[in-house]
């Protein structure tokens, strides 16, 4: 259904039908080339690029499943955007995003100014 999917484990092996499985974000078809990192809490961070509208989207999750009232933010939406993210946490716990932009064909980097890249994030072009 080209959502992005979250699948948490209850066990090692990801055996059995009891594994918690949620989609944060169903808006279009979202959800490719997911890079993810877990915060502090060990809750995820996700960026993923949306095929829809051609953006770079994160969801950071306010618990383990990703299965509350997440957020969706778009941080590039400029021409065609976003692919094949890579993603960091600093210290702080504040994303740091590497990715592709396909309309300069350029590879450009945010450095969330929050948690949840929430702010006013700037972009900067690295190649």
């Amino acid at each position: 259904n080209a959502n992005l999917v979250i699948v948490h484990c209850n066990d090692q092996n990801c055996t059995g039908d009891d594994e918690s499985v949620t989609s944060p974000d169903t808006s279009g078809s979202v959800g490719y080339y997911p890079s993810m990192k877990l915060d502090s809490s060990g809750f995820p961070v996700i960026a993923y690029y949306d095929v829809t509208n051609a953006n770079l989207k994160i969801i950071h999750c306010d618990d383990v499943n990703c299965a509350g009232t997440e957020t969706a933010n778009t941080l590039d939406s400029t021409g065609d955007t976003g692919n094949f993210p890579k993603l960091l946490l600093d210290s702080s716990g504040k994303p740091v995003i590497a990715y592709q932009d396909n309309t300069s064909a350029a590879i450009q980097l945010i450095h969330c100014d929050d948690v949840n890249c929430a702010g006013v994030e700037t972009i900067t072009t690295v190649g």
